[in-house]
This record gives C-alpha cells, sequence and structure tokens, in this order.
C-alpha cells in the first residue's frame, strides 16, 4: 500500500517482491497515481479504501489470506485494513508508520522538524499568513483552500510548496535537485489534494484509534521497519505499535523516512525474503 495519501506507486516499488515468491497486487489508491479522477477527494476516505482493498483481494485472491505490505500513509492504511479484517491478512511488513492522530500532526506540520530543517520549515511556513499559524489545523486548512482554488496556477503552486516540504526530508542525503524536481511532478497534485484532505480529518479515523487498537493484531506475524533519522514519521510510532502488537519484530536501520534510501531499501527486501522462508516452511 502506498504513502501519502496521494502518492501513487512508481515502477522502482516493485523491487521489493521477489516474482518467483510473490503475486503481488500495487494499486493506485482514490485520486492517486492512475486512479480516476485524478486527485479528486469525493468518496475518498479510509473506510472507502479499505473497501475497495477487500473488493480488489477478493477479486484477484479470492478468499485466501494475504501478506500487506505499507509504508507511511501505506502503514497507517495496512493497519487499519488488518484491523476491519483481520481473519483474511496472513502477515503484516510496516514501513515508516504514521498513526495519523493529532500528535503526529502537530509534530509533522506544526513545527516540530524545525530544528533539524529550519530553513525547510522557514520556507513552508512563509506561505501561510500569519493569521492562519495558530496550529497544525489551522495551516492545513489553509493550504486545503488553495489545493481547491479555481486557478490552477495557485493549485499547483502551493501544491508543490507543500509537497517539496516532505520532499526534502525524506532521505539522509539531501539532493537539492532531485527536491526541485519532484515537487513540480503533476504527482504533487494529488499528494497535497489528498494529504490535506485526510490529515485534516485525522484521516477518517477517531484520534489514535490505531495505537489504541493495535494490540487486537497480537498473533498475526507482524515485522515494523523505521528509519533512526526520519523526521517525516516519527520513530516513536513504530515503538508503540511493536509494543502493541505482541510477538512483533522491530528493525530501526540507519536512514530516513524514503522507502529508497539504500539502508533501508535493502532492510526491506531482507524483512521480505525471510516471510517467503516463513512461509514456504509453514
Amino acid at each position: 500500500m502506498h504513502g501519502g495519501p496521494g502518492a501513487g506507486f512508481e515502477k522502482h516499488d516493485r523491487r521489493f517482491f521477489n516474482p518467483k515468491k510473490f503475486n503481488v497486487l500495487l494499486f493506485d489508491q482514490r485520486g492517486a497515481g492512475k486512479s480516476e479522477p485524478f486527485a479528486s477527494t469525493k468518496n475518498n476516505t479510509t473506510q472507502k479504501l479499505i473497501r475497495d482493498i477487500r473488493l480488489l483481494t477478493h477479486h484477484f485472491f479470492d478468499d485466501h489470506k494475504v501478506f500487506v505490505f505499507g509504508g507511511s500513509w501505506g502503514s497507517t492504511l495496512a493497519l487499519a485494513y488488518s484491523l476491519a479484517y483481520p481473519k483474511n491478512v496472513l502477515g503484516i511488513l510496516l514501513r515508516g508508520v504514521f498513526l495519523a492522530n493529532s500528535e503526529d500532526n502537530a509534530d509533522f506540520f506544526g513545527g516540530g522538524t524545525r530544528l533539524q530543517y529550519p530553513d525547510v520549515w522557514e520556507r513552508f511556513i512563509g506561505n501561510v499568513p500569519p493569521a492562519k499559524r495558530k496550529n497544525w489545523r489551522t495551516i492545513v486548512a489553509f493550504f486545503e483552500t488553495k489545493f481547491r482554488s479555481k486557478k490552477a496556477s495557485v493549485r499547483k503552486k502551493f501544491s508543490s510548496e507543500w509537497s517539496r516540504f516532505e520532499i526534502s526530508m525524506l532521505k539522509v542525503k539531501y539532493d537539492p535537485k532531485e527536491v526541485e524536481k519532484r515537487s513540480r511532478e503533476k504527482r504533487t497534485l494529488a499528494l497535497a489534494a489528498l494529504e490535506a484532505h485526510y490529515i485534516g480529518r485525522l484521516c477518517f479515523m477517531p484520534d489514535n484509534y490505531l495505537i489504541n487498537n493495535a494490540h487486537k493484531l497480537s498473533g498475526i506475524p507482524a515485522t515494523i521497519v523505521h528509519g533512526r533519522h526520519d523526521k517525516v514519521c516519527r520513530p516513536i510510532n513504530a515503538w508503540r505499535v511493536h509494543k502493541a502488537i505482541k510477538g512483533s519484530k522491530l528493525v530501526f536501520v540507519n536512514s530516513a523516512h524514503s522507502a529508497h534510501d539504500e539502508n533501508m531499501e535493502g532492510q526491506l527486501r531482507e524483512e521480505m525474503d525471510i516471510f517467503a522462508e516463513k512461509l514456504t516452511r509453514a
């Protein structure tokens, strides 16, 4: 399950799965990637995505159990889906855990990153009028109004700035050319619109719903991989989920948030191979 919401899948996301061992379903969630209508928030909620996943897995895999892999927002959705359909889940791999609660949002969109990325924060918050900087909710709400502007130039500008904020902190190695390129891609229109739509509404779940219910997943094989230097999703999230899901495995790696930081990518491949071996022996 891809991140965002709104990020969509890219070709290189396939590299985590050995095609000789896994039958993999990668799909762009509502409004993301190749899904239509692009960047649409209409009829777009966590509950509807969970239902989409159930319908897709039933269509492609009948009633066989599935292994759930999700990173960032994808980890949120993976947890939510597993809680909704635990009997249909064979195992779980989470990367860069986002708990979709007010604490996470206050940290990321309320200025918690400014100590490590003061320049990035200054540029981001500089787009917001002082009167709208009261808290993370007012900041997100301001951007959302811009993403809904009737003027394409306004939507493009603010979507780019919103995405740049996150992209600037994705990897350990900061590459200004890559940040500039990615923050101008078309998909930032979906990423920004859908992230604001979901985050401003706590991803359509009660506050702390995931962490308060994660213990119900105890007994399902679960591995959590999180970057030690992740500034987008805090490492404490991975720790809390690990403590909640009895028997789960937690691995901290020397990376940031991106699944494609070298150390993170290598660890995710390794964990998938471990799961494949376990399933073969079962």
